[in-house]
């Protein structure tokens, strides 16, 4: 065989290789997971016995479903409640539609989910109070925390 036609079908195949290589690679996909509140439920409250304050402290024990949610974006339908807090507004994500004033304490337990940095989104302020809306945004357990919310959703959009 000649060495010129080997040459140039060896260079005509790098052509080609160099052409078709970057629509081969894997395209990641980052999936929004829906999530229910039902899932959210799946918890357990421990109380433990703290011997150097010599009091219980009650610790939520998560399932293993949330805790893979930790981190990733997840998508979740609720209604929107609006809540004064000091000069702040906080805007929350709950179950139900409820009237409840989730700043304060109170003894009723209500699922609702704290939406960070969404007051900086005009979408969020347009919104009325009681709202069924879907958002989706990134999960986060903030368990061991000081907190007064159990999740909370990272820069959350509208779905």
């Amino acid at each position: 065989m000649n060495k010129k036609f080997l040459y140039s079908i060896l260079a005509v195949s790098a052509v080609i290789f160099l052409f078709i290589f970057p629509y081969t690679k894997k395209i990641e996909t980052f999936r929004t997971e829906d999530v229910t509140w039902e899932i959210l439920k799946e918890t357990e409250t421990v109380n433990e016995f703290k011997i150097n304050n010599f009091n219980f402290v009650q610790q939520k024990k998560l399932s293993n479903k949330i805790l893979e949610l930790n981190g990733n974006e997840i998508s979740i339908e609720g209604f929107l409640l609006k809540e004064l807090n000091k000069k702040d507004t906080i805007y929350l994500i709950t179950e139900t539609q409820t009237e409840v004033c989730f700043m304060c304490n109170h003894d009723e337990h209500y699922n609702s989910i704290l939406l960070e940095n969404a007051k900086n989104n005009k979408e969020f302020r347009k919104i009325g109070n009681g709202k069924l809306i879907k958002i989706r945004g990134i999960f986060r357990i903030k368990n061991n925390e000081n907190t007064k919310f159990l999740y909370n959703i990272e820069n959350p959009r509208l779905n």
